[in-house]
């Protein structure tokens, strides 16, 4: 599937339910950025509250592989989401402690349930790694405007415009998922997580990437409000009461300016330097946080005013954009083995929440070190992102190599065989034509495969190699098929178990009773194209 075919699917029916899941990312990032903080100072209750909201993210993740991802996804979607929503609403509308504990709780625990059914829905327009990373920060500029319409909205202080865009986000996102619902990926699990831990294909570097991206999304971010709560620069808010959603503001501003350059980044230098690249924007913008902070009497007021507003939030915000949103693409989807998108999200997200819970926790820890000796804190930052350095290079690329993205430059032929070598179809994928007979092709490929897999005793032969090309081969329920090529290719191999798949499925009457006309076949043209062109 190319770019353009992966917009359309984003105009079509289907598109409606990556919009559902698009605005309910945007929900997420609004209970963190926005709300949650705000609703802790309206009832007085000190930052570190948010604890109850991270602390319940894990257990909402838990709920999710233990018991919600085994049921009806559809009803668990449109629950999750409704309560989400309920519970942002109590923030903004509340003021007694209790009751915004009890929802940031019910915002968490529904997070954690939620995540992993984002990424299910996405997933049909993330097939190519060619270009995933744009297609996936084009689905991220709607969750960025969602974030930034709230910011104006809390700015504006309206209590009920407020509570009536919140309403108005729901009702999209259910509407939307109801009318694609058809098209929905979102199915009930239905091997169990013993069989994902047996069959020993969790990468536990990816899950240790996704601790330290959590980890860093609330580690900095609580940071600098412990910084700036316990240095002279309290005054701020007294001059500038706007502050926070200004910073916000412009942090998500920056952020929806950086998504297309940030998707071509990941598409051409790697996930990896990616996201590394994000994680040391951010130490810079803590790093010069820091220093303006600690150390206010070397900056005049103005220049500490503008780098706070703009300067600190243009970095952070670049920083976040590639380390956070791509690193959750990363761990999150493209990292889960074939077969097992949902239950690894579902894992992966609960050490994302870990890490976001633990980020919270050490921050606190060092408090008395912020307010004592704050020198020895870009120490402690910098060891942190070392390590988290060494963890994303343990991790596997998922950009495929260059000669893998060119693959169609490789691929020469394709022949479609019956179990004896009979040919059912045959087409160039080149300008030339293949020099042997098909018949006689597809009865040697069939007999070589037969007499080595009976010499070795091994399973299906899978190549044939000669020289400077090789013979890829694939077997389905009744056909076999086999593409002849320069260098044996991953890509090639996942396009050929698919076509295989589709064949088999499309030509289904006539395989089971097949008389000898290959004319039949002539469809399969428009197969080789959608997997081969």
């Amino acid at each position: 599937m190319s770019l353009v075919q992966e917009m359309k699917l984003i105009l079509s029916k289907k598109g409606l339910v990556l919009v559902s899941s698009g605005l309910l990312g945007g929900l997420m990032w609004i209970l963190h950025f926005v709300l949650e903080f705000k609703a802790l100072e309206r009832a007085n209750l000190e930052p570190i509250y948010i604890l109850f909201h991270l602390g319940a993210l894990p257990f909402g993740s838990l709920f999710f592989l233990l018991f919600s991802s085994k049921h009806d996804q559809k009803l668990n979607y449109l629950v999750s989401s409704t309560s989400l929503v309920l519970s942002l609403i109590g923030l903004v509308a509340l003021k007694d402690p209790i009751l915004i504990i009890c929802c940031l709780i019910i915002a968490g625990f529904c997070n954690g349930n939620t995540v992993p059914m984002i990424f299910s829905l996405l997933s049909p327009i993330f097939k190519n790694p060619e270009y995933r990373g744009r297609v996936f920060y084009l689905v991220y500029i709607g969750v960025t405007v969602v974030s930034i319409l709230d910011v104006v909205f809390d700015f504006i202080g309206n209590v009920i415009a407020h509570i009536f865009y919140l309403l108005s986000l729901l009702l999209i996102i259910i509407i939307t998922l109801l009318i694609g619902k058809e098209e929905s990926t979102l199915l009930p699990r239905k091997r169990s997580l013993h069989f994902y831990f047996g069959k020993k294909i969790i990468s536990y570097p990816v899950l240790l990437l996704s601790f330290f991206i959590g980890f860093f999304m609330t580690n900095v971010y609580y940071t600098a409000i412990l910084i700036f709560y316990n240095t002279e620069l309290t005054d701020l808010m007294e001059r500038i009461p706007s502050y926070w959603n200004i910073f916000v503001f412009v942090l998500f501003l920056v952020s929806l300016v950086a998504c297309i350059p940030s998707g071509f980044l990941y598409d051409k230098i790697g996930r990896r330097w990616s996201i590394l690249i994000g994680f040391y924007l951010e130490a810079i913008a803590f790093i010069a946080f820091f220093l303006i902070t600690i150390f206010p009497s070397l900056f005049p007021s103005p220049v500490k005013d503008s780098f706070l507003l703009l300067f600190l939030p243009l970095i952070a915000g670049i920083g976040l954009t590639l380390a956070l949103y791509g690193g959750l693409l990363v761990v999150l989807y493209e990292q889960a083995p074939e077969g097992f998108l949902i239950t690894h999200s579902g894992i992966a997200f609960l050490f994302f929440g870990i890490g976001m819970f633990f980020g919270v926790v050490i921050d606190t820890a060092l408090e008395p070190l912020i307010k004592t000796q704050p020198v020895l804190l870009p120490v402690v930052m910098i060891f942190a992102y070392f390590t988290a350095t060494t963890v994303i290079f343990q991790t596997e690329e998922p950009l495929p190599s260059k000669i893998e993205l060119e693959w169609r430059n490789t691929a020469e032929h394709i022949l479609v065989l019956s179990k004896s070598g009979l040919p059912f179809y045959s087409q160039p994928l080149q300008k030339q034509e293949l020099e042997a007979d098909a018949n006689l092709a597809g009865g040697a490929i069939v007999g070589i495969s037969r007499i080595i897999n009976e010499i070795t005793q091994a399973s299906n032969l899978k190549v044939i190699r000669h020289e400077n090309h090789c013979i890829m081969i694939e077997e389905g329920f009744y056909t076999i098929l086999a593409v002849i090529a320069t260098e044996e290719l991953k890509t090639i191999r996942n396009k050929m178990q698919e076509f295989v798949v589709d064949f088999e499925a499309f030509f289904e009457d006539l395989l089971e009773d097949w008389r000898g006309d290959t004319r039949v076949f002539i469809p399969a043209k428009k197969l080789v194209k959608k997997y081969f062109r």
